[in-house]
C-alpha cells in the first residue's frame, strides 16, 4: 500500500487506462521518466485531467514545471489543435530534453517552453490562461498561485499536483523531519485554497493528491 491509496486498486484502475490511445502513445516517455526518476504525473491523475480538459476545452494552458515535457504533451494531445500550452521550467539541464520530446511528438508549434524561475517569468506573460497546472517546488505553491492569479481567465481551472506529498500532509506519522517546512507550507496552501473568496476547491486523493480549484465567474 502506498501512502495515499491501496496499490491493488490503483493498479486495477491503471490497467484499464493503459488501453487509452493517448496513454499508449506516451508509454515510452513515461517509461523513461520512471526509469530516470523524473517526476511524471500519475496515470490516474492524467486520466482525470483529461476528463477536465474535455469538459473545459481550454485554449491557453499554463504549466509550472515542464520536466521532460510529458504533461505538456499529454495536455496538448487531449485538447483541440488550436489549444496552446506555455510551460515554465527552471532546470536548464532538462529543457533541451523536453524540447526534443515535444518535437518528437510534432507539437513544437503548440507548446512553448520558457526557461527560468516561474515567479520571475509569470508577471511578464502577456496572455491570460483558462487552465493552469502547478507541479514544481512544493514549498512555493502559494507564491505560484499568487503570481498566477492576475493571469487567470474567467472560470479558469487550476490543478495543483502532489498536494498530499506522500501522505505527509495528512498524516504526521509519515512526516520526514527534513520535509517539515514543505509539509507546513502545503497545509497552509490547502487552507488558503479552501477558504479563498471567488474560488471553489476540491482536494482529491488521486496519485499523490491533487487540488482542483475553479475560479468563479463574477
Amino acid at each position: 500500500m502506498n501512502n495515499i491509496n491501496n496499490e491493488k486498486i490503483v493498479d486495477f484502475i491503471n490497467d484499464i487506462y493503459i488501453d487509452n490511445h493517448i496513454s499508449e502513445e506516451l508509454e515510452e516517455l513515461r517509461a523513461y521518466g520512471e526509469k530516470n526518476n523524473v517526476p511524471i504525473i500519475h496515470r490516474e491523475v492524467g486520466e482525470f485531467i483529461k476528463t477536465i480538459l474535455k469538459l473545459h476545452k481550454p485554449k491557453r494552458i499554463l504549466e509550472i514545471g515542464t520536466a521532460i515535457g510529458f504533461s505538456s504533451i499529454f495536455f496538448a494531445k487531449c485538447c483541440d489543435e488550436d489549444t496552446r500550452v506555455t510551460s515554465i521550467e527552471i532546470n536548464e539541464d532538462i529543457i533541451s530534453l523536453a524540447k526534443d520530446n515535444i518535437r518528437k511528438y510534432g507539437l513544437e508549434g503548440r507548446i512553448n517552453v520558457i526557461p527560468g524561475d516561474a515567479l520571475e517569468v509569470i508577471p511578464h506573460l502577456e496572455n491570460t490562461y483558462d487552465f493552469v497546472f502547478i507541479d514544481a517546488a512544493k514549498g512555493q505553491y502559494i507564491n505560484f498561485f499568487n503570481a498566477i492569479e492576475p493571469k487567470l481567465a474567467k472560470k479558469a481551472v487550476i490543478i495543483s499536483d502532489n498536494i498530499l506529498f506522500r501522505g505527509m500532509v495528512a498524516d504526521k506519522e509519515l512526516m520526514v523531519r527534513r520535509k517539515k517546512t514543505i509539509v507546513q507550507r502545503l497545509r497552509k496552501y490547502l487552507n488558503m485554497l479552501t477558504i479563498k473568496d471567488g474560488y471553489t476547491t476540491s482536494i482529491l486523493p488521486l496519485g499523490d493528491g491533487i487540488a482542483l480549484s475553479v475560479k468563479e465567474e463574477k
